[in-house]
This record gives C-alpha cells, sequence and structure tokens, in this order.
C-alpha cells in the first residue's frame, strides 16, 4: 500500500496486468485537493498472490474490500477502479 497527501481518502483499485504505478498519474491530478490517494497492492501481485487463498473473484474482491476496512476503519472513503479494479469497487458499492 502507498498513500500520498492528505485529506478523505481515495481508494485507487487496478486492473490485472499492472501495479500500483499505474494509477500514479492521478497524484499530480489530485495533489491540490484535499484527496489522500491510497494505491493498494491487490492479490493478483506476484507477492502477494504467494501467500493470497482467494479461490473466486468474489473472494477477492471481498479480501481487499477487508484490506481497506482495516486500514481505514470506518473512515469515509471514496473508491476509483480500473479495469478489474472497477468491478471491486461496484462489489464493494454493492454492499
Amino acid at each position: 500500500m502507498q498513500v500520498l497527501g492528505s485529506g478523505r481518502p481515495l481508494i485507487n483499485l487496478r486492473g490485472f496486468g499492472v501495479d500500483l504505478r499505474i494509477m500514479l498519474p492521478l497524484a499530480d491530478a489530485v495533489q491540490d485537493l484535499p484527496w489522500r490517494l491510497v494505491l493498494l497492492d491487490l492479490p493478483w501481485l506476484e507477492a502477494a498472490g504467494a501467500t493470497a487463498t482467494t479461490k473466486s473473484a468474489v473472494d477477492m474482491a471481498d479480501e481487499v474490500l477487508a484490506d481497506v476496512y482495516d486500514h481505514l476503519g470506518d473512515e469515509p472513503f471514496v473508491v476509483l477502479g480500473n479495469s478489474f479494479g472497477g468491478v471491486i469497487a461496484r462489489h464493494g458499492s454493492a454492499r
């Protein structure tokens, strides 16, 4: 996990085949705004994948959302997803 800036958390979920660096250009876009950019390492990242226990996309989404809540507690946040990260974001918003 990488955190940039301060303010309300803006959780960024990326898709397959890339790492959290793909979302780094957002840091420039929000640098003067009241957002704390939170970039997550997701379960399919090679290093994280070695210990992942997910068996389905729903399990993976639940694991990611649990990590978000572990990090933020009950602090309000906004979530932004790219590709499969968008699927996870939609799953979380439907809960």
